[in-house]
């Protein structure tokens, strides 16, 4: 619960604040139009820094924020606020630090600009704008977009997708998506999200949805449907408190898993949104998933250094694969389906059966750092791999053996992505750099920065490429 975020206040209410002078009730008289709204104010505030403590799962001091209803009702010791009346509100008190516990709790304290606006928000009358106070807060903010991002230094760019026409290629930013013309690097729209990392993205096999996964890590973590038509027709399948780190469409597009550092995996209905499964089988956090082709088995790679096969139908672990002497990252299946790659921070390359013996039939070595990223082509003998030691490189996975090395990248390469025909390859890197290649020859085709300039942020929308 750091005090990170900084609101625009009425510059006499923020300097009344700093001073420590407390305004009474007629200094703020205003009309309904005029009153600090929760959604759009407070509830951000309380996402960012309050609910990772004060949760359904996790509440401290027996306090919980998960909704509108719990915020105001508080703990054992009574209401936490009290409308019109900050100074008796418990939940005003502690923030200012003149009752115990205070809150945050053994850390750095809000800002005073924060602290001022919740004050001022009991002080109309600690009035509630959404439509149900039984609803998580975390839901409200969804509707509240952030700003777009103006950029101090390039975002690290942990994913990539190419939309099955191979005319749009999406990037994770910072709070934001961005999308790009692949063949000439301009930017075509950005689309603004809730959480702070994208971690994961993913098209639907039409093209008419897009899947992304992330959080900010600690507060929030989400996991989202965005109608690609529509842009605003975005469905919520999942909110945590941390970050989620990887989610994938079944290969017909009928399902969505994902996992993050829950330890979890979950899979929900596309259309309906319906969670069919909440598997915890592994015992730290789910990095990479995979489906087989024919999108019967779900595999998923984990920190705890092993890789599990999944029958998504009975909802069991078939096999598990436990060579990796440190994390697994990443995981891809063989176009056949009979075989797994999966890779890590042990730098090996390892590809085993996925059926019940889970024999590893060939190691490989080469990247010097941690592999963060693998790819199994469908139509090529290649496996494509990339990492930190800022190397790109396709091998042969009959025989272990080098194809070719995509040249040029000059900082860690965190993502790949490949375009629906197999014909180019995406590269994102800690740099905020795309590079674009010729999969069969291994040209570089095309390098830009994947940043909105000012120009193009002033006029970019969040309408369909």
């Amino acid at each position: 619960m750091l005090g990170m975020l900084r609101k625009r206040l009425n510059p006499s209410v923020l300097l009344l604040a700093l001073t420590g002078i407390t305004l009474s009730h007629h200094d703020v008289q205003a009309d309904e139009s005029a009153k600090v709204s929760f959604k759009q104010k407070i509830a951000p505030i309380l996402v960012d820094q309050c609910i990772g403590c004060h949760n359904e799962k996790k509440s401290e001091g027996t306090y919980s924020m998960a909704t509108f209803e719990q915020l105001v009702k508080g703990s054992d010791r009574g209401p936490a606020v009290e409308p019109s009346k900050p100074e008796e509100s418990i939940l005003s008190k502690m923030l200012h630090g003149t009752e115990e516990p205070t809150m945050p709790f053994e850390t750095d304290p809000l800002v005073a600009s924060d602290i001022a606006l919740i004050d001022q928000w009991i002080r109309e009358g600690a009035h509630f704008d959404g439509n149900d106070p039984a609803v998580p807060i975390r839901n409200l903010v969804l509707d509240v977009a952030p700003s777009k991002a103006e950029y101090r230094q390039p975002p690290p760019l942990a994913a990539l997708a190419y939309r099955p026409d191979g005319k749009a290629l999406a990037a994770s930013g910072y709070h934001e998506i961005t999308f790009w013309n692949p063949a000439d690097g301009q930017l075509l729209s950005r689309l603004s999200t809730r959480v702070e990392r994208i971690h994961s993205l993913a098209w639907t096999p039409d093209g008419a949805r897009l899947l992304y996964a992330g959080g900010t890590p600690g507060r929030l973590g989400e996991v989202v449907l965005v109608n690609e038509t529509t842009r605003d027709e975005a469905k919520v399948l999942f909110q945590s408190n941390d970050m989620v780190l990887s989610a994938i469409f079944r290969p017909n597009g009928s399902h969505v898993a994902a996992g993050g550092t829950d330890r979890l995996f979950r899979i929900w209905e596309t259309e309906t949104g319906k969670e069919i499964s909440a598997i915890e089988n592994h015992a730290d956090w789910v990095l990479g998933l995979a489906y087989t082709p024919d999108g019967n088995k779900l595999l998923s790679a984990s920190r705890d250094r092993s890789v599990k096969v999944w029958d998504q139908e009975r909802q069991e672990a078939l096999v598990t694969f436990s060579k990796h002497t440190d994390a697994a990252t990443g995981v891809a299946c063989s176009p056949d389906g009979t075989l797994a790659c999966s890779v890590g921070n042990d730098r090996i390359i390892r590809i085993w059966k996925i059926d019940g013996s889970a024999e590893q039939v060939r190691e490989i070595g080469g990247h010097a750092d941690v592999i963060h990223k693998v790819l199994w082509a469908r139509t090529k003998p290649l496996l494509i791999t990339a990492g930190g030691d800022k190397r790109i490189i396709a091998w042969n996975p009959t025989d272990g053996s080098v194809v070719r090395e995509f040249a040029g990248s000059t900082d860690v390469v965190y993502s790949l992505a490949l375009s629906s025909d197999e014909s180019r390859l995406a590269a994102g890197s800690y740099d905020g750099q795309i590079r674009i290649y010729n999969v069969d020859s291994g040209e570089l085709l095309i390098s830009f920065l994947a940043v909105p300039s000012p120009a193009t942020a002033a006029t970019s929308t969040s309408n369909k490429p």
